[in-house]
């Protein structure tokens, strides 16, 4: 008999179909009896790629024109083939990876997901509004504790709270020193006098200032000076010195003050055009309302030769003088005149303005300017 013809397995770079050719069998044998000879090797079936394997189905658009007008219907797809005809190992890993990868993804939003909300949730909350029995521990702590206190030490009996927290909590609120009276004018002269010399140390003023924390003390410094601007320009709209002539010598006016005078206070406001109306002011009782209360009684320096005359605590004049005024604030020990004139004058620049005064009094001053002439 002719010998049998082998089927070959086709060219994979030739096939086109996304599905393996089909094998046909050998033709049958010519002779009855005699074996059907076999292939030498075993037909190999081609893995198609992935990407032909997951191509998605064509869409066309539905002609009809009833209720489904503007719907989309697939075209149809083939059947799954038989057990014969199952798609080839190589597709079928690829599908496996492409499932897995799939629900990877999908684990991985849902992790992230549960991550964003478990840093939402340990996001820092705001600042918590301190209990009574977290102040009363706090202060039974201070109190039993040695100095220095360690504030770590003392955060550990407070569940939540940190060493810096507790001591902004007693430092600022729980000190049995802090003074809680509203502030008076020897505290205001006494931290633009220290401005004038430190700057900005806050730290340093609460130490010089007993019963305030550096903090209020910062806080009504900038008060003041917004107050003090304000009440600078009104009073320089309304008047200037020129208007005064009985009440400042305008010959002792400079233009400038000399640096080795002004402070660091001096540079927030401009002096020279307003010393010589404060000076004024101080002659004429002006600013008594808004003072009114913070000051006095006042009493004449009376006694023996050592306690005729008295000096100012704030300007370091004595006590009855034309600069001075003839009486004193019982309350601060200040003069007349350094209770009518703004805090923020201190220093060398507080007596250059006191050096502008003339007398109130028309008789004495006569008497004594006449001994200039001498």
């Amino acid at each position: 008999p002719p010998p049998p013809t082998a089927a070959y397995p086709p060219n994979p770079a030739t096939s086109a179909s996304p599905y393996p050719p089909t094998v046909y069998p050998p033709p049958p044998p010519t002779v009855a009896g005699t074996p059907t000879p076999v292939a030498p090797y075993p037909p190999r079936i081609t893995a198609t790629p992935t990407h032909q394997a997951q191509q998605p189905p064509a869409v066309e658009k539905s002609s009809s024109r009833g209720s489904d007008l503007g719907t989309t219907t697939a075209a149809p797809t083939a059947t799954t083939p038989s057990r014969a005809e199952a798609p080839p190992s190589g597709m079928a890993l690829a599908t496996s990876s492409i499932g897995s990868t799939d629900a990877t993804g999908a684990g991985g939003d849902n992790n992230s997901t549960t991550t964003n909300a478990s840093s939402n949730s340990k996001r820092k909350a705001g600042p918590r509004v301190w209990s009574k029995a977290e102040d009363s521990t706090l202060l039974n702590m201070v109190q039993t504790m040695k100095m220095p206190i360690k504030w770590s030490v003392v955060a550990q009996s407070l569940v939540e709270r940190t060493g810096k927290q507790c001591r902004e909590r007693y430092v600022n609120h729980l000190n049995p020193r802090l003074k809680t009276a509203d502030w008076n004018p020897v505290e205001d002269a006494t931290i633009f006098q220290l401005y004038n010399s430190t700057g900005s140390h806050w730290a340093k003023m609460s130490k010089m200032i007993p019963g305030r924390t550096d903090n209020g003390i910062k806080n009504r410094f900038h008060n003041l000076r917004r107050q003090l601007e304000r009440e600078d320009e009104h009073r320089l709209r309304l008047s200037k010195v020129q208007d005064f002539p009985q009440e400042v010598r305008l010959d002792r006016l400079r233009s400038s003050i000399p640096p080795h005078m002004e402070g660091k206070a001096d540079s927030l406001w401009d002096i020279p055009k307003g010393i010589g109306v404060l000076a004024a002011q101080s002659v004429l009782g002006g600013g008594i309302a808004r003072n009114a209360g913070r000051f006095g009684p006042f009493r004449r320096p009376t006694g023996g030769e050592e306690s005729a005359a008295t000096a100012c605590a704030r300007c370091g004049l004595f006590v009855p003088s034309v600069h001075t005024g003839r009486e004193i604030c019982t309350r601060t020990g200040w003069c007349m005149s350094c209770t009518r004139i703004p805090p923020h004058i201190s220093g060398n620049l507080l007596r250059e303005c006191l050096n502008l005064r003339r007398e109130d009094d028309e008789q004495v001053r006569t008497i004594i300017e006449s001994w200039e002439e001498y």
